[in-house]
């Protein structure tokens, strides 16, 4: 395999081109060592549950993670967390977090760094449309804005873009704080890139996320911090499913999604976490402040 020698390149030239951080070790790796994660610690937010947040959980345990899952439902965290330990033997703390709340991240932050170790890798994944709880008989949040109510907006902002503010701002302090840096990884969604009719403020917030990953790169990425972003499109989930067999419930952004695919289809939320598995790897390192479209052409 070729290999570069940098012992007849002027010093100036490395340090200005930054040569010498150069992962010249890769070409001698083999691709499967490359994907894993060994010796990291990843948190991840919305890991509970069986939605995109799960998937990615147990995509990075079988890496050989460390998986710290934050979520605001405590069963579906410890269900999670109990599934990985039985099925990689790999190492899962489930913690109890509105990840609305800055005082909840930042206690959690400083409670992974105490019990587990440093944070390498953060997915903000946490996110998504519904109503605000179980007996709201309002509009969910997946319609006209002219329906919402404020207090929908508010949940809304809270769930899709504040959580990942907080979490970022907690997390890049601690990643900054030894200079090994890490890796910050921001679950958009296409409807973030082209926008939906009756999911505006949702498209908002996953817009914001795609302008978030390009600042955070070029404000912490000289500093060894990487951010990057993933915009899914139209996933199968139970939630989707219960949606379809609801009368009631709105289709329009699910129609629209599906008429922008030029695959055809949806995709199930394991195809995405395939992806976040990749780029938080050594292999996807180079990948930074951009977005990774995963929508079946939905936004091309």
């Amino acid at each position: 395999m070729h290999r570069l020698e940098l012992a007849d390149v002027p010093d100036e030239a490395v340090t200005r081109y930054g040569l010498g951080r150069l992962p010249v070790d890769r070409a001698a790796t083999a691709t499967a060592d490359l994907l894993r994660l060994d010796g990291k610690c990843a948190v991840v937010t919305g890991g509970g549950g069986d939605g995109l947040g799960n998937a990615i959980c147990h995509r990075l345990a079988e890496q050989g993670a460390t998986v710290v899952i934050l979520d605001i439902d405590a069963q579906a965290a410890t269900h999670t967390a109990t599934e990985i330990r039985r099925r990689y033997g790999t190492t899962a703390v489930p913690l109890t977090v509105d990840v609305a709340s800055s005082v909840e991240v930042d206690r959690a932050v400083e409670r992974i760094e105490g019990e587990v170790g440093r944070i390498d890798v953060l997915v903000n994944n946490v996110g998504g449309v519904g109503r605000i709880s179980a007996t709201d008989v309002r509009p969910p949040t997946m319609s006209g804005i002219d329906q919402m109510t404020a207090a929908q907006i508010d949940v809304s902002v809270a769930l899709n873009l504040v959580s990942a503010l907080y979490l970022s701002r907690a997390v890049v302090a601690s990643m900054l704080r030894d200079d090994a840096g890490g890796r910050i990884v921001f679950i958009s969604s296409e409807f973030g890139r082209i926008g939906s009719a009756n999911a505006s403020v949702y498209s908002a917030c996953k817009a914001a996320l795609i302008g978030l990953t390009r600042a955070l790169a070029r404000e912490v990425g000289p500093r060894g911090v990487s951010p990057v972003c993933v915009a899914p499109g139209l996933l199968v989930g139970q939630r989707m499913l219960d949606s379809l067999t609801d009368r009631h419930a709105p289709r329009a952004p699910f129609e629209f999604a599906l008429e922008r695919s030029s695959i055809g289809r949806a995709a199930v939320v394991d195809e995405v976490a395939s992806v976040v598995g990749f780029l938080v790897s050594p292999a996807g390192a180079y990948v930074h402040g951009t977005t990774i479209s995963v929508g079946g052409g939905m936004s091309d």
